[in-house]
């Protein structure tokens, strides 16, 4: 994940972009943390990356993008286009969920969840420079659209 972050700040950094990462190595920051971080430097938006796991394995496959606040459904439904047209997993879809760092942000906050660790494609698939480097590009031409309609 932290790979993945990074990958995804250098690329949002090399446009131009201010990016705050909540943790810049395998350090362990509390979900409180991680949204006042955010919401004390009133980020444009909040990012949080996320690869899972289910208690089967091979249950299920790909992405999802969550949210909690009906003014982050815009922002959500853009980066799941992007997953859905360029992602290289299966794409399930924009979803709400209740999770500490989106419900507790101000500003737009979405979850993005990049791949099961416990799927035996995904993990190949999201270990790999190339599936990083997608997910980095996807989130920044994501923000692009976003930002400049």
């Amino acid at each position: 994940t932290l790979n993945t972050a990074t990958l995804v700040a250098n690329r949002l950094r090399d446009a131009g972009a201010n990016v705050i990462l909540t943790r810049s190595d395998d350090e362990f920051v509390s979900l409180d943390e991680r949204a006042v971080i955010s919401n004390q430097s009133n980020a444009d938006v909040f990012i949080s990356l996320h690869y899972d796991s289910t208690e089967k394995a091979n249950e299920i496959s790909g992405t999802t993008t969550y949210y909690y606040h009906d003014k982050d459904i815009s922002l959500a439904e853009t980066l799941n286009e992007n997953f859905e047209q360029k992602g290289i997993l299966p794409n399930n879809g924009v979803r709400f969920g209740d999770f500490y760092v989106t419900r507790e942000n101000t500003q737009p906050a979405i979850l993005l969840e990049l791949g099961y660790l416990n799927n035996d494609v995904d993990q190949l698939t999201v270990n790999s420079s190339t599936y990083q480097i997608n997910v980095a590009e996807i989130i920044y031409q994501s923000l692009n659209q976003y930002f400049v309609p």
